[in-house]
């Protein structure tokens, strides 16, 4: 079922899945709509829910004409949903929310945006993220904000927080979408294929808060999605090499800048005493 009230076409497109997560999704939703940037759609995908977030999502779509409501008739989980949700796209940009994160800088859509309409070489810009624990503390998750830095680092961990991106969908029409393959590591798997030809960065302000909680899918699964990580580390390793060579390099060179000072006086030194 898609539900819709939107009569023009949106720049960009938010795409949220979710499944029974009523408890969190109002202030997701909440968080999205206190962006200062407004020509948008929200497309909000119910995985076959069965608990009352059907009645939370169908609330903001009978007040806001933005909103888009697709609902599947069976669980199809994250990674089919989210590619329904762009295949429903009419945006040039998309951008991506889960139902339990937080955005918490209000000019974040609007600074993306005015970054790549400015900036035709990048392809897709991130945010500094931070983890939101229980306890309501938090943690800066986003250490490396520029292209080179991002890949250089990129066998290590993913390195740039998926809900704060907002990307070109032509990207997504280039390489594909999802793998359903990689349920679960499904953005970071597609941002392996995308950053091989294609140019991204973090913006360093505080744009999401990732929550992080017991039951999360990040927390869960852990034997299969370590299988999955190292599964991909060794598919892409061949592509990403050459990044994390470079950043090696780039440390032993600075090690010789200390180094070498060092030998020339021991050089001046000797000479000093043969004479």
């Amino acid at each position: 079922m898609l539900l819709t009230n939107n009569e023009s076409l949106p720049l960009v497109s938010i795409i949220m899945s979710t499944y029974n997560w009523s408890t969190y999704i109002r202030e997701s939703i909440e968080s999205v709509l206190s962006q200062d940037y407004t020509d948008r759609e929200f497309i909000i995908i119910n995985d076959a829910s069965t608990d009352h977030v059907e009645d939370i999502i169908l609330e903001y779509v009978a007040k806001d004409s933005r909103f888009v409501y697709i609902r599947n008739e069976r669980n199809l989980h994250l990674t089919l949903s989210l590619n329904k949700g762009i295949e429903a796209s009419q945006g040039k940009y998309i951008a991506r929310i889960d139902d339990d994160d937080l955005r918490v800088w209000n000019t974040k859509l609007s600074s993306q945006v005015a970054l790549l309409e400015s900036d035709d070489t990048i392809w897709l810009c991130g945010t500094r993220v931070d983890f939101l624990y229980p306890d309501g503390s938090t943690k800066i998750a986003t250490r490396y904000y520029t292209d080179s830095a991002i890949k250089s680092h990129f066998l290590e961990g993913n390195q740039i927080g998926h809900a704060s991106i907002l990307c070109r969908k032509a990207i997504l029409e280039d390489i594909g979408y999802y793998n359903p393959r990689y349920n679960g590591y499904e953005d970071y798997e597609l941002r392996m294929r995308l950053w091989m030809n294609y140019s991204i960065v973090n913006l360093k302000p505080l744009g999401m808060l990732y929550r992080q909680r017991e039951w999360s899918i990040i927390q869960s699964n852990r034997v299969s999605r370590s299988w999955l990580f190292l599964t991909l580390t060794h598919k892409y390793k061949a592509v990403y090499w050459w990044y994390s060579l470079r950043k090696n390099i780039i440390r032993l060179a600075k090690s010789c800048l200390w180094v070498i000072p060092g030998l020339v006086t021991l050089l001046i030194y000797l000479r000093r005493r043969s004479q």
